[in-house]
Formats: C-alpha cells, structure tokens, sequence
C-alpha cells in the first residue's frame, strides 16, 4: 500500500506541518486496524477526526485576527461554507473597493501531521532516522484559492493638498452618524469636491483571454454556388428585425406616401376593417397622434396598431414634434395652427427632487443606523410623493388606481404612467391654457427647430405649472386619507 502525495500544500502552523492530500479517505488506511506500516511509514488513526476547510490567502499573514477580519470574520466563512469567499482588505473602511471572490474546489481529502522518529544508535554517537509517524487530522471537503482571482481597482477617495501631501475625504462623503447625515440638508450645505469612480467594476471573478478568431470555420466558398453571403455566421442568432416606417427628423424632408414594403405587409396581412377605419378616421379628423394617445383613444390592441401606422403615418423623431405620427402630405412647419401637436416629456416619478438629493437619501438607508426614519422626514420636508409614495389606504387612492388609462392631462387628476409624453392640445388645465394663448409668436412666419411655433421657454412654464397641480392633487388626497384614517380610528 502507497499513499500518492499529489496537490500538496504545506500549512505551517507553529512546528506542527499539515499536509493535504488529495486522496478518497477509504483508501488511505485499514479501518481494521489502528496503525499501518509501508515502507518505513507509520499511519496512526485518531479517534476524534474534525472536519476543516482550507483557505489559501493570498499573503504573508502576521496577524490572523485581521486576515479573518478581512474575509469577513468567523460567521462570515461559516456562512460561506458552500459558496465563494468575499476577500476585501478595506471591508468596513471604505465602501469603494471590489472584494476577490474565492474559486471553491470541493473533493475529499485528509490533514496529516508528519512526525519523523529519530532513535540514536548505541553504537554510533549519530542519529538515525527509521520510521515517520502520519496522524490524521481531520478531512477536507473545500478549499478556497484566491491565485486565480481578479483583483480589482480599489478606490481611495482623497484630495491633494497644497503642501503635495493627500488627505483623505472619505468621511465627507460617506457620514458615519445620523448628524452627519442630517447636516447635508441644513442650509447652506457644504460644497464637497466631485469623487467619481467608474460606472461599475468588472463583472468578471476571473481574467479571460479574448482569442481572436473566425466565427465560423471549415466552410470552402470554392464549392459551386456557394458564396460568402450565404454563409450563415452563428444559426442560433436571433432574425433581423424588419420596419417598413418612414422616419424623419425635424430638418429634413417630410414623406408624402407609404413605402412600397409597408403596404406589400400591410396587404399580406390580415386586419379587422374596424381597426382600419377607426386609424384612417382618427388621422382625418387631427394630422398628428402620439401612438399611446391612439391606443387609448380607439380603444385598440397595440400589435394591430403598431402593424397599420406604417400605411397612414411617418414616424417624427426629434424636434418639436418628436415622437407624432404624422399624416402624410401634412408638414406641421407650414402650419401655424400645428403649435397644439407639439410634444412635451413630463417625467412625473422624479417630481420634487433632483438627482443629488436621492442619491443622499439613498446613502441615508443604506449607511445609517435609522437612517429609514431620517428619510421619512425628509420626504416630508421636501414632499417627495410621486404616485409610488402616499397612503393608499383610502378610497380616493384605490379610485385613482383603478381608473380608465387616459392620454390627457386633467386638473386634480394624477397620470396613468410615471412617465408621460403629452401635446399640447391634450393639456386641460386653465394655467396653462392660458399661457399658450399668450406665448404664440408674432408675426412669425418659419417655425423654429427647437421651439416649434411657440416661445423659447414656454414648455419649461408649462412643466412647473403641472408640476405645482400635481403636487397640489397628492396633497390633497393625503390629507383627505389621513382624515379618513383617523376617523375610523376614532
């Protein structure tokens, strides 16, 4: 009997030297007997065999409190007795580092501790070596190895001084306390420098080798009849997608018919002559639609009317009418009265506060003990309600939710979508019907690029007017379900 010591590690730990072994633990000793002896090797069996998992850290490790520190502790490598390894040597100092993920390799292997038995020899005044003694240890199912892991950028956020030294900001970037946090929204806020790290690290654990080479390979373009456009490069790859619908921007030359394609598709299939009669009366009595407003206007399923535009309409891309479908033979920039058509994006889930606010708001739960309560406070003070954020307890609430889509703008009345695309004309509300009355240009004869026939500036008049109505509208319902609260608490 042999033991093959293959994929050996050496874990010093004091004078004692472990050996792993990659070997099935029913094949390394007799259970029948206690002791087994091969070729001056001795194999005592322990009573008490434990089981262990072996990590190989990738470091002269000095202090083993903080390498485990690192790993995330005791009950964090418990944890992860069956998956990878986080190591990050920043874990709770610095939020902008990757940790290394661990590759895990399950087998069955045995700890052995060597002992080599030296006995002196009577005769001689030197020492002989005649035995080695293997106790086991315990089994090893797991080892983790970082060798092959990809180690990332580690991000230390820091400004240079003017002596040439760096100091860091870490701690004005990141508050550690609920007063920290608090002090970003007293006035006048401090003026921090920008820290911008990448967009995202890689979402790769290991590195990878590009090998630049032919997609497709052993085919002969030689044989007859076969040419390079007939190769198929990749069977599996989805069909390109095909569209028949003309598409203009603001400059350029607006179509006066239908492609030829898009109306051999529109004849190839078949349609419900209601569908098309409702487009062709809908297109007859206004030139321009949004598609959203022609869905719910005629009440129709999206696929037929995504299939017939095409016959009845071109897309508008960009400027004051993008994203209408226009009739053909209609140029909105000829007609002064196309001013209602033109678009407006309003996006109503980012109504009352902007970019930087939530971005602080989101390091407030995500960093800071009860950090949820100091959010709340904040949504009041800053009223933050979109239709996603409100009590929805009460009836006026559960109304609103199960109302009919509309693609109009109503006064005290909130929007289907968190994001709407309205025209002008479909904007019911007497602010802002009043402005438009009073923001046409004079004795203008050309429409603008940008502006269409309208006023530089009056869309951004008209979006703080249905801002104001629809901060109006949430509180109003707040109020009304929280009276209705308490008085079924009375």
């Amino acid at each position: 009997m042999s033991i093959c010591l293959t994929n050996l590690w050496r874990l010093h730990c004091g004078s004692i030297v472990l050996f792993v072994i990659s070997r099935p633990v029913c094949n390394l000793f007799n259970t029948n007997q206690k002791t087994v002896f091969f070729e001056n090797v001795m194999l005592s069996e322990n009573n008490s065999c434990e089981e262990f998992m072996a990590i190989c850290y990738p470091g002269i490790v000095k202090n083993v409190d903080k390498a485990l520190e690192s790993l995330g502790g005791m009950k964090e490598i418990e944890k992860h007795n069956t998956r990878s390894l986080e190591l990050n040597f920043h874990r709770k100092s610095n939020l902008f580092s990757r940790p290394v993920l661990s590759k895990r390799r399950e087998g069955a292997f045995l700890i052995i501790r060597a002992r080599r038995l030296i006995q002196a020899d009577p005769s001689s005044s030197k020492q002989t070596t005649n035995s080695v003694q293997l106790d086991v240890v315990g089994t090893l199912s797991s080892i983790h190895d970082f060798s092959s892991s990809l180690f990332d950028f580690q991000y230390l956020p820091m400004r240079k001084n003017e002596d040439g030294q760096y100091s860091e900001i870490y701690s004005a970037l990141v508050p550690s306390t609920k007063e920290q946090a608090e002090r970003w929204f007293i006035p006048p806020i401090p003026d921090q420098e920008l820290f911008l790290i990448p967009f995202s690290f890689t979402r790769l654990c290991t590195s990878s080798e590009s090998i630049l080479s032919r997609e497709v390979a052993n085919y002969d373009l030689e044989t007859p009849g076969r040419t390079a456009e007939s190769v198929r490069i990749g069977d599996s790859a989805r069909k390109n997608r095909k569209t028949h619908t003309r598409m203009a921007i603001a400059t350029d030359e607006f179509p006066a018919e239908p492609s030829p394609l898009a109306m051999k598709q529109v004849n190839q299939n078949t349609f419900d002559p209601a569908v098309h009669e409702a487009l062709e009366k809908a297109f007859s009595e206004r030139p321009m639609w949004l598609k959203y407003s022609l869905i719910v206007k005629l009440k129709l399923d999206e696929r037929d009317v995504k299939r017939l535009l095409p016959k009845f309409a071109f897309h508008i891309i960009s400027g004051p009418w993008g994203r209408n479908w226009c009739r053909y033979k209609y140029d909105p920039r000829e007609d002064i009265n196309s001013w209602k058509f033109q678009t407006m994006h309003f996006p109503f889930f980012r109504f009352g506060f902007s970019f930087s606010i939530f971005i602080c708001l989101l390091l407030l739960i995500l960093l800071v003990p009860g950090g949820e309560s100091v959010l709340s406070e904040a949504f009041i003070k800053w009223q933050i309600k979109v239709s996603s954020i409100g009590i929805r307890s009460s009836k006026e609430w559960d109304k609103l939710l199960t109302m009919e889509p509309t693609f109009e703008y109503t006064e005290g009345c909130l929007p289907p979508l968190r994001s709407m695309w309205y025209q002008m004309c479909d904007i019911h509300l007497p602010a802002v019907e009043e402005l438009l009355s009073n923001r046409l240009s004079e004795n203008q004869t050309e429409s603008h690029p940008t502006d269409g026939w309208l006023k530089s500036g009056t869309l951004d008049e008209i979006r703080e007017l249905i801002k104001l109505d629809f901060k109006k509208t949430i509180d109003t319902l707040n109020l009304k379900a929280s009276e209705s609260k308490t008085n079924k608490g009375d």
